[in-house]
């Protein structure tokens, strides 16, 4: 299913479903009083399906509630292709698949996650999508002693079907959502999370390939590169190092970044793009990358966990909205970013106010971006 089908499916039928059940349970509803005294849970289970960058941006949050509750196993509901990038970082106890390639697709393997939440008891259900309605039902469907999850001003429905709910705040920190709505549950402590697979580097330690990231979920493709801009930046990498440059992506990337090498044609340039299994891939990174040049995209928060200097640039999104700054658990980040009237536009607006034209983009200074590229040269490659 692409993007508005889901889209639609979530809105239309999460919506009808959520106004099904207030109805329902308008008796329960009004003599509903908050859950207090409960007992420590068996089984904490995050619901994440879109965006695997997400689930890293978390994972200090989600790393915490198990340091707040070690006798807890740790799950997350997400979806099947992201299977392969969680498994190596030892964050969750297990992985719930959801697969949503068709609308079959998504109701047996949700018939098939509730079978294997309901083996597990005394659980919670923390839902941390911030505008679904299908994973509130999801959630309330789990039948959970304790269900928790965001609501806003186009959702506030969702707030009745929680026990514990916070508003989603579009202009913070998304970690500060995240933290906000585990503390109403005692998770007051923070603490860092990193993969023990992925032990911290030293900024500048070999190897020396720079890893290129211009990919990114259908949700907002506006925050792409133009081809162009690609160009330039390749041919800049090219002459101002010695490095091999690499083209990462998913197989659907894959002709778009051969375009590039048959433009640039060097034999230093490197098209990965659907070359390695997701998992194989952040192998791939941490062996070889010695910095990553990328969009706001969930490889740029991959690399980040990994603790590898890096440079983003921003145009639909806003970094200080993405990115924490931590000179102590991330050694080199910088960015890119000059802020539009009509931006931040994603989660904002269904369709973006330029109409795909993305001038926050567009508009960019390549002098500006070199000057950038520079720095992290210096910071990344000796």
């Amino acid at each position: 299913m692409n993007l508005q089908t889901k889209r639609f499916i979530d809105s239309f039928l999460g919506v009808s479903l959520i106004v099904f059940h207030l109805l329902l349970n308008l008796p329960i509803q009004l003599f509903r009083r908050k859950k207090e005294n409960l007992t420590d849970p068996d089984h904490i289970i995050f619901i994440k399906i879109l965006g695997v960058g997400s689930i890293f941006l978390a994972s200090d949050t989600i790393y915490s509630t198990r340091k707040k509750y070690p006798a807890a196993k740790i799950s997350v509901v997400t979806l099947h292709s992201f299977r392969s990038a969680l498994e190596p970082i030892g964050l969750f106890d297990s992985i719930i698949p959801i697969k949503d390639k068709t609308f079959l697709q998504l109701i047996t393997s949700s018939v098939n996650a509730f079978y294997t939440i309901g083996k597990m008891k005394n659980r919670w259900v923390v839902d941390l999508e911030a505008h679904s309605r299908l994973t509130t039902i999801f959630s309330f469907w789990a039948f959970p002693s304790l269900k928790m999850g965001f609501y806003n001003d186009l959702s506030s429905m969702r707030k009745r079907l929680f026990d514990r709910s916070v508003v989603f705040d579009m202009d913070v920190l998304v970690i500060k959502n995240y933290d906000a709505l585990l503390e109403s549950i005692g998770v007051t402590e923070k603490f860092y999370f990193h993969p023990d697979r992925y032990p911290h580097r030293r900024t500048g330690k070999k190897p020396d390939q720079i890893i290129i990231n211009n990919t990114c979920t259908a949700l907002s493709l506006e925050r792409k590169l133009t081809q162009p801009m690609m160009v330039e930046i390749l041919e800049y990498l090219l002459e101002k190092t010695r490095s091999r440059i690499i083209l990462s992506g998913a197989p659907s990337d894959f002709n778009e970044n051969e375009d590039l090498t048959r433009i640039v044609q060097n034999n230093r340039l490197e098209n990965i793009a659907g070359k390695y299994s997701f998992s194989d891939w952040m192998d791939y990174i941490y062996r070889n990358g010695c910095c990553m040049i990328s969009v706001d995209s969930a490889p740029l928060h991959i690399a980040r966990k990994m603790g590898m200097p890096n440079l983003s640039i921003w145009g639909p999104t806003d970094p200080d909205h993405r990115l924490l700054y931590d000179a102590k658990h991330y050694p080199y980040t910088d960015t890119i970013y000059v802020k539009k009237a009509c931006s931040p536009c994603v989660h904002v607006h269904n369709h973006p106010p330029c109409g795909g034209d993305n001038i926050c983009i567009k508009d960019l200074d390549m002098k500006m971006i070199k000057s950038k590229l520079d720095k992290l040269i210096k910071a990344s490659i000796k």
